[in-house]
């Protein structure tokens, strides 16, 4: 019901034209409240709401202004245009072939309707965003408090996902932290100003969260982020973080993958290096053995998904089309995919949140899967031209986090939840708001120094 009431407030906030509060209000909604609600209960989905808000606003302000969707000079506005194109496109085709039923094909291409927000977020001041995420800042310190309450017996405030240990000994694996706990990690790394101290506190007080939620792409993607940061912008006085940084990982994270690891024949890292060198061996691995780790299980599955379309030329452009997965016409034969209780096999041939590149590549062909990494690609070009001169945080860490993105992308369905997408969305703007800025005229700076 509480949630009920951030949708609605976040209507009357974006009709008094209070724009962070109403972005803070569609974050809210995207991540339970900070993780203090719960959508259980409620006769639809949240992200249906933030569908249908995004479209009505996209709508609204369309109407107010013509040249609304002009990406005469925005690269990310032209990418985003052509990806909701072919998603039309792919959902037309669907339906003309009768690949899929039109109920079904719309479930499956209505998650990628919250694109046009980018177009709403670029005309925003960058001056909200410094604004919005304050707010978050101070939401995510709250959640993270109750988050490390938990390992002392405070328990039943944070929803989320929380495994509890199976065996004697193991460890419970506490996943609820914040979802903004990598980008003020990285946040704070490349902070130069405040007291040493203070941001050193709140690099631990964020980056051991996910050590403790034992999610190692969220300890590994981050972690070369602030790596790349360092050798772009050549910081060797900072050296010591990455010293302290390597004594973390030996003391901290590095058992913590031990402990994981050691049920299995090889540790994470073997996998990644086997998986380098020979792709096609986690899945041939994993269907006869079934003893390998996480990350080789994604692996298998996208080399699943790849196999299927060398067999089948014909789906190589374009994919099999929006077939969902609840759906008659869903006939796939995979041996692996994401666990789905609801599934008639018990997993999932065509959705799932392990893997974004499985479901994309399948569903919607090389051409579905090269527009997503063009997006990357463009927004880590962004990285590469501004690093090296720009000391603004959040535009920093906005660009860093394209890094993060990219390899959460092989651990996660980030790529095609809406939660991340509207993250994801909302870095964009900042980066491309903050590098279109209006640069202070020469006789205001000095003024100014007057």
């Amino acid at each position: 019901m509480v949630l009920l009431l951030i949708y609605l407030l976040s209507y009357i906030f974006y009709y008094s034209n209070k724009k962070a509060e109403f972005l803070l209000c569609i974050i809210a909604l995207t991540c339970s409240g900070f993780g203090f609600l719960s959508s259980q209960g409620l006769p639809f989905k949240i992200s249906d709401l933030i569908i249908i808000e995004v479209v009505y606003i996209t709508i609204n302000e369309r109407l107010k202004d013509r040249k609304y969707f002009n990406s005469k000079n925005d690269v990310f506005g032209k990418i985003f245009i052509a990806i909701l194109l072919y998603y039309l496109f792919e959902f037309i085709r669907t339906i003309v072939f009768k690949i899929e039923t039109p109920s079904f094909a719309f479930k499956v291409v209505r998650y990628i309707t919250v694109l046009f927000f980018y177009f709403y977020l670029r005309k925003l001041s960058y001056s909200t965003f410094e604004k919005l995420f304050h707010f978050i800042l101070i939401c995510n310190v709250v959640q993270g408090i109750f988050f490390y309450l938990q390992l002392v017996g405070v328990q039943d405030i944070l929803s989320g996902r929380i495994d509890e240990a199976e065996r004697v000994g193991q460890i419970t694996r506490y996943a609820n932290y914040p979802g903004f706990s990598l980008f003020f990690t990285i946040y704070y790394v490349v902070k130069e100003k405040g007291n040493i101290f203070f941001r050193l506190f709140m690099i631990v007080f964020f980056a051991v969260m996910p050590v403790i939620g034992q999610t190692r792409s969220a300890i590994i993607s981050p972690a070369i982020a602030i790596i790349a940061y360092f050798i772009i912008k050549r910081k060797i006085k900072y050296s010591i973080y990455i010293a302290l940084g390597a004594i973390f990982f030996q003391l901290v994270v590095n058992p913590m993958f031990e402990y994981r690891d050691r049920h299995r024949e090889k540790s994470t890292f073997d996998e990644i290096i086997t998986i380098i060198n020979n792709p096609t061996e986690a899945y041939d691995t994993y269907t006869s053995e079934r003893n390998a780790g996480t990350f080789a299980f994604r692996i298998a599955m996208l080399v699943e998904r790849v196999n299927y379309l060398a067999d089948n030329p014909k789906y190589i452009p374009f994919g099999t089309g929006c077939i969902h997965e609840e759906s008659p016409n869903n006939k796939f034969n995979f041996k692996i995919g994401t666990r789905n209780e609801r599934a008639l096999r018990g997993y999932s041939m065509t959705d799932g949140s392990d893997i974004s590149w499985a479901r994309i590549l399948l569903l919607f062909g090389t051409i579905g899967t090269f527009l997503f990494i063009l997006l990357l690609y463009k927004w880590f070009r962004y990285y590469l031209s501004y690093t090296k001169d720009s000391t603004n945080c959040l535009f920093l860490t906005s660009l860093f986090y394209s890094i993060t993105v990219f390899f959460l992308s092989f651990n996660s369905g980030n790529l095609i939840l809406i939660s991340h997408l509207i993250y994801t969305q909302i870095m964009m703007a900042i980066v491309y708001v903050y590098s279109n800025r209006p640069l202070p005229k020469l006789e205001n700076i000095k003024e100014k120094r007057l």
